[in-house]
């Protein structure tokens, strides 16, 4: 039988996010359901918002590498390797949390991932 795991998204960084994990095989219905929250943190997306920036930045410098001194290009490449460091870890301090329970959450799909090799992995959300 085929496994399959959907995990619902429901809200935003600023208000906080419902999370709901089901699991089962494709032709039942659910076996389990697991309801929690993350809570609300802003400030990823204001971390995204400043890597894309930066990302994008980098875009001028290799369509036109000749006329770019080394020194800003390395800083440049530096720079948005911190933010997307700096961005990786909020998300996974944010992710980790034990807050609201979403611990039973994270641990249900690791169970469910590693005791079936075959498993589908749904993700919805509305935004």
């Amino acid at each position: 039988m085929n496994r399959v795991v959907t995990l619902t998204l429901d809200g935003d960084l600023d208000s906080g996010i419902r999370v709901t994990l089901a699991w089962g095989t494709t032709d039942k219905s659910a076996e389990g359901k697991i309801m929690s929250w993350l809570a609300p943190n802003p400030e990823i997306y204001q971390l995204y918002t400043d890597w894309q920036q930066g990302y994008r930045s980098l875009e001028y410098f290799y369509r036109k590498p000749r006329l770019t001194p080394k020194g800003v290009y390395i800083s440049s490449v530096k720079s948005c390797e911190q933010l997307v460091d700096e961005l990786r870890n909020t998300i996974n301090q944010w992710l980790n949390s034990r807050s609201d329970g979403f611990d039973q959450v994270r641990d249900q799909l690791t169970t469910e991932l590693s005791r079936h090799r075959d498993t589908r992995v749904l993700i919805q959300t509305d935004n």
